[in-house]
């Protein structure tokens, strides 16, 4: 955050409960067709929740997942399954796709909304790290300065998002120290691949 703050790209953070009452107020706006169930209408949103957190965790951004889509549409990728098991077994290809086109506008109406307000989670953070040294160069060798040796504790639960911006940061001097016990990782769940 302290990266993105020195280069004006800062943001309010919510934590994952706040977040959630931030889209519970605004469910309306997500416009959900196929996950809003009657019973409990934001009983989709611990799943959206986790979904983002996933995406962010493996550096895919809104756009990154409406490409993915795009490659669904085209063939270009096998069908994922969209809901749970019982139910996936009788949904059409056509169905299929519908709810990956609704995840996809749901993520990137979510991402214009976090940034018309100025927020973002912890994975935000991340992303938007690993995307500023990804496009400019000078605030890559800037960074790469001001943080000549980097100390990673518990390197068996980062994720690939994490490491890829230890990897920039450490450029080819790769002055990392990282400490972490494979035994030990509790987030393989969420991308950890030590």
């Amino acid at each position: 955050l302290e990266l993105l703050t020195r280069h004006e790209r800062g943001f309010g953070v919510l934590d994952k409960e706040d977040l959630w009452v931030y889209l519970r107020r605004r469910l309306g706006e997500l416009k959900l067709k196929y996950y809003m169930p009657a019973s409990d209408p934001a009983e989709f949103l611990n799943a959206l929740l986790d979904f983002f957190s996933r995406c962010h965790d493996e550096l895919v951004d809104a756009g990154g997942y409406e490409r993915y889509v795009q490659e669904l549409h085209q063939g270009r990728r096998p069908l994922p399954r969209v809901a749970p098991s019982k139910q996936a077994a009788g949904l059409s290809d056509e169905a299929v796709l519908a709810r990956c086109d609704e995840i996809a506008a749901v993520y990137g109406r979510v991402e214009e909304m976090l940034r018309a307000d100025n927020l973002g989670t912890f994975g935000h953070m991340i992303l938007r790290a690993v995307q500023l040294l990804r496009e400019e160069e000078d605030v890559l060798a800037a960074e790469r300065e001001r943080a000549r040796f980097l100390l990673i504790d518990e390197f068996q639960d980062a994720n690939l998002a994490q490491i890829e911006l230890a990897e920039r940061l450490a450029g080819g001097e790769r002055n990392i120290f990282a400490v972490g016990d494979p035994d030990q990782a509790i987030y393989r769940f969420r991308g950890a691949s030590s």
